[in-house]
């Protein structure tokens, strides 16, 4: 077979990690790439891609190779022959840019599963690559998935569901006074890289403390904090803070909505205790440690003795004839949030290598096919995703109706 009718090259950065390695099984079960898998230890790296093999011998083109996901110059050797490349090593907030640019110029487009940034200066800094090369950001579970929600629910021509949900075309603007609110719940231990991220994030100017958008703008300080919340599916009440991610915010100038409000929740006491307490740590050295330390053990004595989940639920109601509305919801619940995380990196190596996404620096919750779903369903069978689909009368309390954290309207475990 020549190089020009191999299946693509795919090379996956972090490829023998929890995130990584959950993408790479995810691409082999597709079908149709060649895989290297890297990493800093070349051996894990390659004894990982023997064990992929192994398990999937008609697919033997799977081979590893080391590579600093911090090392520019590393980064450019193992994208050499790559038809994209995915970043899944972390911590990506302590990740130069100059990763993206390593990959384009060798011909490859890349995406990251967790790295955000300031888009305008990334295309910038890129030159003519970012017109002939692509890149998607945030493509996992939170960010990625999460900021999709508000198009998951107004998607329909590529939406398998749409008959049943009675959604519009992707992208299109909602009606005028449409409301979303969502949130994001999880519970179990994290990995030292990921808690690193989900503390730098938060200091990092990902999103707006309880801020909500409306009317066109971020509104700063609007939104308490919830207590006592219920989420179909989990069996204990959790605590809502309020938190506008950025995704969410561009998402809702797209779309059109005239508010939007996202939530994280917290199933016990010492994670958020822990979060709180490290809210301004600094991106590097000792005081950094100790708070990914003091994260670590919180998020830990919270999973103690239950079982883990992550869950995905968003809602949006919006303005129908005659005074009518119509509420639309989307909950996803899985158990483990790197194999989600993962799974939407493959659907993003998937789009990119199907030319799917326009050339330039992207978030995934903008450019990601909502198809991604189906690829959820598909690689992760233990991970349900249900949508309703339901009038809300014309007589009804449209303010009491929309945010799905107000205590007189959160659903009962199960009712979805």
């Amino acid at each position: 077979m020549s190089a020009d009718e191999a299946p693509p090259l795919i090379g996956i950065i972090g490829g023998y990690g929890e995130v990584g390695a959950a993408a790479a099984r995810c691409l082999a079960e597709a079908g149709g790439f060649r895989l290297r898998i890297g990493g800093r230890d070349g051996d894990a790296a390659e004894l990982f891609a023997r064990a992929l093999t192994f398990a999937r011998p008609e697919d033997d083109d799977c081979h590893g190779r080391a590579v600093d996901a911090a090392d520019a110059s590393a980064v450019a050797r193992f994208s050499e022959g790559c038809r994209a490349v995915l970043n899944c090593a972390g911590p990506s907030w302590l990740l130069p840019g100059a990763t993206l640019r390593a990959v384009w110029e060798q011909g490859a487009d890349y995406a990251d599963v967790a790295g955000t940034g300031d888009v305008p200066h990334l295309t910038g800094t890129a030159g003519d690559l970012a017109e002939r090369r692509a890149a998607v950001l945030g493509a996992g579970l939170s960010p990625g998935l999460s900021g999709m929600l508000p198009r998951l629910l107004t998607a329909g021509t590529d939406d398998a569901n749409d008959a049943a949900t009675g959604g519009k075309s992707s992208g299109e603007k909602t009606g005028e006074g449409a409301r979303f609110s969502g949130c994001y719940a999880g519970l179990g231990p994290f990995t030292r890289t990921g808690a690193t991220d989900y503390l730098l994030s938060s200091r990092s100017g990902y999103g707006t403390p309880l801020g909500e958008w409306r009317d066109g703008r971020v509104v700063r300080g609007s939104v308490r904090r919830r207590e006592e919340c219920r989420i179909p599916g989990l069996p204990r009440p959790l605590t809502a803070v309020p938190y506008l991610p950025d995704e969410l915010a561009q998402q809702a100038s797209r779309l059109g909505l005239a508010r939007a409000r996202w939530y994280n929740a917290f199933d016990g006491e010492r994670l958020l205790e822990s979060l709180e307490r490290h809210r301004d740590v600094p991106a590097e050295g000792a005081e950094l440690d100790a708070a990914v330390s003091d994260v670590l053990r919180g998020a830990a004595v919270d999973a103690a003795g239950h079982l883990p989940y992550h869950v995905l639920w968003g809602r949006l109601e919006e303005p129908e004839a005659e005074g009518a509305r119509v509420r639309r919801s989307v909950l996803v619940h899985g158990t483990d949030g790197s194999a989600l995380t993962g799974v939407v990196g493959a659907a993003a190596v998937d789009a990119l290598v199907r030319g799917r996404i326009p050339a330039g620096v992207h978030e995934a919750a903008t450019v990601l096919p909502t198809t991604v779903l189906e690829w959820v369903g598909g690689h992760l069978p233990a991970t349900v995703v249900t949508r309703t689909h339901e009038a809300v009368p014309a007589d009804a309390d449209g303010d009491a109706s929309w945010d799905l954290m107000d205590e007189e309207l959160a659903l009962e475990e199960g009712e979805l």
